[in-house]
């Protein structure tokens, strides 16, 4: 859960406040028993404070399932998981469904080709004919995976030389 709120803090913030310009007092920070949530919404609040921004609406049940799996997994939600979506009563039902979200292969997919696509050169030649490359087949490991191949790596790295 920490995971998943922190990168969304992090998104959001890069992406909604401000940049401070150093005029601005920084927000009071938060006591540390605090839930995170709470942190990440006191900080936002500031941040859009001191830029005179207002929040949008929140949006309904639909549109946050849509955006959510867009942003998450590159894809539009199904009818079948807009209905049960819908048809769910659950309190905790946003933080399930952004669990699920990114347990999912689509969010280790989509994320690897968000940062293949920041990666590539600007220059349309030189992407011409442009092959796998290992970052992009790392990217796209199973998360357990990538931890595996950091572990090797690391015993390696320790192995003593004959």
């Amino acid at each position: 859960m920490f995971r998943i709120v922190t990168t969304t803090a992090v998104l959001l913030f890069a992406l909604v406040a401000p940049r401070l310009t150093g005029t601005e007092p920084a927000p009071a920070l938060l006591p540390p028993d605090r839930p995170i949530e709470q942190a990440v919404d006191h900080y936002l609040a500031a941040g859009m404070k001191a830029a005179k921004v207002q929040p949008a609406p929140a949006a309904d049940d639909a549109a946050l399932l849509r955006r959510l799996t867009l942003d998450l997994n590159g894809r539009i939600p199904t009818v079948a998981e807009l209905a049960d979506y819908l048809a769910d009563s659950a309190p905790d039902k946003k933080i399930r469904l952004v669990e699920r979200l990114l347990a999912s292969s689509a969010f280790v997919r989509h994320q690897a080709q968000e940062f293949a696509t920041m990666l590539q050169p600007d220059a349309p030649e030189m992407r011409r004919g442009q092959k796998k490359s290992a970052l992009r087949d790392y990217l796209q490991m199973a998360p357990d995976r990538r931890g595996q191949h950091r572990l090797l790596r690391r015993q390696r790295e320790l192995r003593p030389v004959p």
